[in-house]
């Protein structure tokens, strides 16, 4: 199956991380969540296969993707599908601490990239968006807005998480937190209409959405470690209580 328009895609195998920068995108500094176990990522294998879909990248990520106890066999999966389309461009993202370093020369022997984000403890990073003020907080009358630059062909490649396929990794996280039940649970129904019906919901509460003038959402840098009114409710409702979203397959709750 060649002629689909997605041909990356995220794998977040975890939400937990060895850092706190703020403004993380999967908001690793101020949430958990139970891990992706590896009967997930095997039928996200056994799909691609049955459906013949060729990716030209498959990345696993987290949080840090090192940490995970599953790291290595979660590999092992992506280098099945390889064994099928040899093509396949696969990475694993790390912060290039966790035990990325442990794992440095296995990968490269399977032929997998590892590629550092380098980060410092304590320490947020720049270039990091404040993604936690949000179209919403600008406008609360605010509609559905299209997704940015991260969504789509030229962008970070759709996401994988526990609660389903997303148009992107972020937008993945805005559901989790908020509680927002969209999650596409099959591959096969990973269409451009199902991703855009998704970010009718997604886009106006994520930090990465661009305004309608193109002016970039500011930097944590710029605005410092603020938190908009939006995910300020959001997050205090999630320490109370976590929303229940439905599983991709094999998933716990």
């Amino acid at each position: 199956m060649s002629d689909h328009p997605f041909k990356t895609i995220e794998l977040e195998i975890l939400t937990a991380c060895d850092l706190t920068c703020f403004g993380c995108d999967r908001m690793s500094d101020v949430t958990t969540a139970p891990n992706m176990k590896l009967e997930q990522v095997r039928a996200f294998v056994d799909e691609s296969l049955d459906l013949g879909w060729e990716w030209e990248r498959i990345r696993l990520l987290g949080g840090e993707p090192t940490l995970h106890p599953q790291f290595m066999e979660m590999v092992g999966e992506l280098v099945r599908y390889r064994e099928t389309f040899p093509s396949a461009f696969l990475q694993v993202l790390t912060n290039g601490l966790g035990k990325a370093d442990q794992y440095r020369d296995r990968l490269t022997a399977l032929g997998i990239s590892l590629h550092a984000e380098a980060k410092t403890k304590g320490v947020t990073p720049e270039w990091f968006n404040n993604t936690r003020i949000v179209p919403i907080d600008r406008d609360p009358s605010i509609g559905a807005v299209p997704p940015c630059g991260i969504f789509g062909p030229r962008g970070c490649g759709i996401g994988l998480t526990r609660h389903g396929y997303f148009l992107d990794g972020a937008g993945a996280t805005v559901a989790r937190v908020a509680g927002y039940d969209v999650g596409v649970m099959r591959l096969r129904d990973v269409t451009m209409d199902a991703m855009l019906e998704q970010a009718k919901t997604l886009c106006r509460a994520c930090g990465h959405w661009n305004t309608a003038d193109r002016i970039l959402t500011e930097k944590v840098s710029v605005t410092g470690e603020v938190t908009g009114p939006f995910w300020t409710e959001k997050l205090a409702a999630f320490k109370m209580k976590r929303p229940a979203l439905r599983l991709y397959n094999g998933g716990d709750a």
